[in-house]
């Protein structure tokens, strides 16, 4: 399969046409346990695209395929898995709904009846009938990410995207949601063009000598990225953009806390970061602290989006 044009590539497609033409590009870069010091291990194309197709084979015969864009919601701890279910239930003609964990029972109900959804997928440790209370979503539970990144034996059955991009530019891809600080959060669906937009946004050439801030976290570097991945930082705007459009690496914080500056300072030093995309609360918690300020010294970029 060929590469489409810039600005009219699809996910799904174009991370199959990278594990087939460059499988050992590094996508990802994982911490082998919750103590960072442990250090990382990195995940290759053909790894992110063989997870995707182990999960559609685990849940083809729970959700089959669906022809109307039916909303699976999932439910994890900050890991992998997130970018896994984008674009496995994509594959399955379904989109997938995240809501932020941080959300009240009242919240997760409502966007899972705003999205008409009917599935929840879950990691096992997840307490989903505390989340949703009294939601008659039907619950999967899905597997461990290590399992679905290098489960030993064959290779995955291939689940190829069939569409083409002027089939799919409209078919929604993701939702996410608004905050939710001036009532309940509203979902916003993301297309498969919307997507593509970004893969566009990354060729607009510097002005003046001065390149882009697209351009930079997406050229090759290893960047600590700990925007959540129910946020659109770290769902398409970084965790897919930047490996898959882009050519740098996303390394992941512990998966059983969300990152503070502490965990950043960990991610530099134990991960071989050169970048760093976060919140702005994050890098006060960093230069507040002189020791932890002289390791940023190995980092030639940081960028800050969101609130505090």
């Amino acid at each position: 399969m060929k590469s489409l044009q810039v600005g009219r590539r699809l996910f799904p497609r174009e991370i199959d046409r990278q594990a087939k033409e460059i499988p050992n590009k590094v996508f990802a870069s994982i911490p082998r346990s919750s103590d960072l010091s442990k250090g990382f291990q990195d995940v290759t194309m053909k790894d992110f695209a063989w997870s995707i197709d182990r999960l559609c084979a685990y849940l083809e015969p729970l959700i089959g395929y669906s022809k109307t864009f039916n909303t699976v919601a999932y439910y994890g701890p900050p890991d992998m898995r997130y970018l896994i279910v984008i674009i496995a239930v994509n594959k399955l003609g379904h989109k997938a709904l995240f809501s932020a964990p941080r959300n009240s029972p009242a919240m997760h109900r409502h966007l899972l009846n705003a999205t008409d959804c009917h599935t929840i997928l879950h990691a096992r440790q997840i307490d989903i009938p505390s989340m949703v209370t009294g939601h008659k979503a039907v619950r999967h539970a899905i597997p461990e990410l290590e399992d679905l990144l290098w489960a030993k034996g064959e290779p995955p059955r291939h689940y190829p995207f069939t569409k083409s991009f002027e089939e799919a530019k409209n078919d929604p891809f993701l939702v996410l949601h608004t905050s939710g600080s001036t009532g309940m959060p509203k979902p916003i669906t993301q297309s498969h063009s919307y997507a593509a937009a970004l893969d566009a946004l990354l060729h607009i050439p510097p002005v003046n000598g001065v390149p882009t801030k697209s351009l930079i976290v997406t050229k090759g570097a290893r960047a600590a990225k700990v925007f959540p991945p129910w946020h659109v930082g770290g769902s398409t705007l970084l965790g897919l953009c930047g490996g898959v459009w882009g050519n740098s690496v996303y390394v992941w914080g512990p998966a059983d806390r969300i990152a503070t500056g502490k965990e950043i300072v960990e991610m530099v030093k134990y991960g071989k970061c050169t970048q760093i995309c976060s919140g702005p609360n994050l890098y006060e918690d960093i230069v507040n602290n002189p020791e932890w300020l002289e390791l940023m010294e190995k980092v030639e970029y940081a960028c800050y989006g969101g609130g505090t």
